[in-house]
This record gives structure tokens, C-alpha cells and sequence, in this order.
């Protein structure tokens, strides 16, 4: 499974952490206004929000995508 990740505009990072057939997407708490998307490529404008909701980890937002097959995602934080 290959993960990419970005940010749409000045905030904050999107990290991922990747282990075995899972990907932990986390930012900062404070941003929590922002919206995380997927897409099967970058050249495509068809970005859908990810439905699962953060889980608050001490200070970050994390979400955990399970790979389900998916050879390649894009992940990026959409602000307000």
C-alpha cells in the first residue's frame, strides 16, 4: 500500500505513520476544524471527506485507515 499525504493552504502537517495493512493519518488537535480527504490520485478533483471520525491522542486528531487492498491513496487536510 502506498500513502501520500498533503495540506490544502497554510496549517497544519498531516503525518502517517504505516503498520502492516493499516495507516494512522494524524495532525494538530487545534486543528481540528479541518476536514480530511482522500483521492485515488493527485490530477483528479473527485476529493471525498474520509467518514471515520478523529480520535483525540493526547494533542493530535488521528484517524486509522484500515488498507483493505488499496494499492495507492492520497490523503490531504482541507481548511475551512
Amino acid at each position: 500500500m502506498v500513502v501520500n499525504a498533503s495540506t490544502t493552504g497554510p496549517g497544519p502537517v498531516l503525518s502517517i505513520t504505516r503498520r502492516e495493512d493499516m495507516v494512522i493519518l494524524s495532525w494538530p488537535g487545534i486543528f481540528s476544524n479541518y476536514t480530511l480527504q482522500d483521492n485515488e490520485g493527485l490530477a483528479t478533483t473527485n476529493w471525498i471527506d474520509v467518514t471515520n471520525v478523529p480520535l483525540k491522542t493526547g494533542t493530535l486528531d488521528e484517524v486509522t485507515i484500515v488498507g483493505g487492498g488499496v494499492k495507492e491513496r492520497y490523503y490531504r487536510l482541507k481548511a475551512p
